[in-house]
């Protein structure tokens, strides 16, 4: 089984190289190397380049987001399963052996698992918890129920998805992830998380970081809700889901400690996250969500 590690840069050089020095040496005998730069300007694809000949580039002079990069390397790409990750991530050297050993059943579409922080801030920490049920075992998951979604940092999927499903909705500048892998699910895949398919993530965020992150996010979930026709007054109230915050701080304080001072620092970023999240989904409901259906055509059939 031949694999394509596709990397989408913009900008990053110098962790661009460290990623290639990693993916380069994967223990896993057939697979290549395809990087799409979206319009940097800091000489990346150059020095990559002089230090990694053998990689495939695709180069593109302005920068159009992550989903119309990926699209390009999609095309670029010849292997049989196409696993991706981010310039700023470093996967173990067994990371395409492991995606490979749930391709046995041909119901499998696609694969993932956690992205992790070898050395969190607080922030990070506060993020991953939110994830955390969802990487507790190993699952196959038959059907879509909410947003379960593979990240692009570590996930793979057959070529045939691709050319079945069709291209990342590039009206998605950021976040086309779960509108992605519900329309693998709907095109009867059965899809793959492992908790043990980690890949580290070199990025770490401080506070205010954190919150344009956050708030980022926003894009991605009003998209997926007006594509889905899902979009409900409820997802711009702040201050619901108590109950599942509070699963996430019995998370947290089971993994990193639940001392008093603690306990006060995670729900004070609680209650303002939930307002920096509905701020997110405001804005970016009001300057791209209500025009999605008017600019957007739906996504083309696979052109390889």
């Amino acid at each position: 089984m031949r694999f394509s590690v596709v990397i989408v840069t913009y900008n990053r050089r110098e962790l661009l190289l460290g990623c290639l020095a990693v993916v380069t040496a994967l223990d896993y005998p057939d697979y290549e190397v395809v990087v799409a730069d979206d319009g940097s300007t800091d000489g990346s694809v150059e020095a990559a380049r002089a230090r990694f000949p053998r990689v495939r580039y695709v180069p593109h002079p302005v920068n159009t987001g992550e989903a119309a990069a990926r699209n390009r390397a999609l095309r670029a790409a010849t292997g049989e399963v196409i696993a991706f990750t981010d310039d700023d991530c470093v996967p173990p050297v067994d990371w395409l052996r492991r995606h490979a050993r749930h391709y046995t059943e041909p119901r499998i579409g696609a694969v993932g698992g956690p992205v992790v922080c070898h050395a969190p801030t607080f922030y990070e920490r506060f993020d991953a918890v939110q994830c955390a049920p969802r990487f507790d075992t190993l699952q196959v998951i038959e059907r879509i129920q909410a947003y379960e979604h593979l990240c692009t940092a570590n996930m793979s999927m057959r070529r045939e998805v691709a050319e079945r499903v069709g291209p990342f909705d590039e009206q998605f500048l950021i976040g086309c992830d779960s509108d992605y892998i519900r329309r693998v699910s709907r095109a009867g895949y059965c899809f793959v998380r492992d908790p043990e398919l980690r890949v580290e993530h070199l990025k770490v965020h401080q506070f205010t970081g954190f919150l344009r992150m956050r708030f980022s996010r926003g894009l991605g979930s009003v998209l997926t809700d007006v594509k889905e026709g899902t979009l409900r007054p409820r997802r711009f109230i702040p201050l619901l889901h108590v109950g599942r915050t509070w699963r996430n701080w019995t998370h947290f304080a089971a993994r990193y400690g639940g001392e008093p001072g603690t306990f006060l620092r995670f729900w004070s970023l609680a209650v303002l996250t939930r307002i920096i999240d509905v701020a997110g989904r405001l804005y970016y409901y009001w300057t791209a969500g209500r025009r999605y259906h008017r600019l957007a055509a739906p996504p083309q059939g696979w052109q390889g």
